[in-house]
C-alpha cells in the first residue's frame, strides 16, 4: 500500500515531533545525523515487522484453504449422495 504525498508528510511529522525541542538547539549537521538515525531505526523496525506480518498472513491463508477444502468436500459428498439417491429411485 502506497502513501500519498500528504500521508507521507503526516507520517514523518508524527515520527519527529517528539524530538523537535531537542534538535532545535542543535547544529545543522547534528540535526541531519539525528534524523538519519531516527529514520534508519524506523526502517529496521518496519523490516522486522514484515516477517511477522507475512507469517500471520500465511497462517490465515492456510486456515482459509483448509476451511474451503472442507466445505468443498462436504458439497461434493452431498452431490454424490444426491446423485446416488436419484439413481436408486430410478430403479
Amino acid at each position: 500500500m502506497e502513501l500519498t504525498d500528504g500521508e507521507s508528510l503526516e507520517w514523518v511529522w508524527s515520527l519527529v515531533q517528539h524530538i523537535i525541542p531537542f534538535i532545535r538547539v542543535s547544529t545543522f549537521f547534528s540535526r541531519i545525523q539525528i534524523l538519519s538515525h531516527l529514520f534508519l531505526h524506523q526502517n529496521e523496525n518496519k523490516q522486522l515487522a514484515l516477517g511477522a506480518m507475512f507469517q500471520r498472513l500465511m497462517k490465515t491463508a492456510l486456515e482459509r484453504i483448509k476451511e474451503n477444502k472442507a466445505l468443498l468436500q462436504g458439497d461434493e459428498y452431498q452431490r454424490d449422495l444426491g446423485t446416488n439417491q436419484e439413481m436408486q429411485g430410478a430403479f
